[in-house]
Parts: C-alpha cells; sequence; structure tokens
C-alpha cells in the first residue's frame, strides 16, 4: 500500500520503478494541508453528542463543508 506522501521513482529508458524514494518535501505539505482542511471542515465527529466537524465545534463555521466546497476544479 502506498500513501499520498510517496511517488514512484523514474527508472531509466521509460520503465516504471514500483520501489519508492524519498518524499520531496514540498508535495508533502501540499497533501498535509489538503489533509487538515478536510478534516477540520468536512469530517465529522461526535461531540458531546452532537455530530459537528472540529471547526464547527469551535464556533469557526456554521455547516459542514464537502470537499468539493474547498477545492477549486477550473472549468
Amino acid at each position: 500500500a502506498t500513501s499520498g506522501f510517496e511517488r514512484p521513482r523514474a527508472a531509466s529508458k521509460g520503465l516504471r520503478d514500483y520501489s519508492y524514494n524519498f518524499h520531496n518535501p514540498e508535495y508533502a505539505h501540499y497533501i498535509s494541508t489538503i489533509y487538515r482542511i478536510y478534516y477540520n471542515f468536512c469530517e465529522v465527529q461526535n461531540y458531546r453528542g452532537v455530530k459537528m466537524t472540529p471547526a464547527q465545534a469551535i464556533g469557526l463555521v456554521d455547516k459542514k463543508y464537502e470537499l468539493r466546497d474547498l477545492i477549486y476544479y477550473g472549468n
């Protein structure tokens, strides 16, 4: 199983190598930011018997967001 923090290593002559090398810190930062935003604004938790996101629990927002609300898909 692979995670988003790993990427395939490029092999010579266009062959694909399925071993993984160290992650690129820039991409790791992007992935961790997307995960943090998803967890805080989309992922529903149970707070004292009420289902809400962590951002709702601290009063930052008043609704649960969908992933498509947070990520822009240019048309």
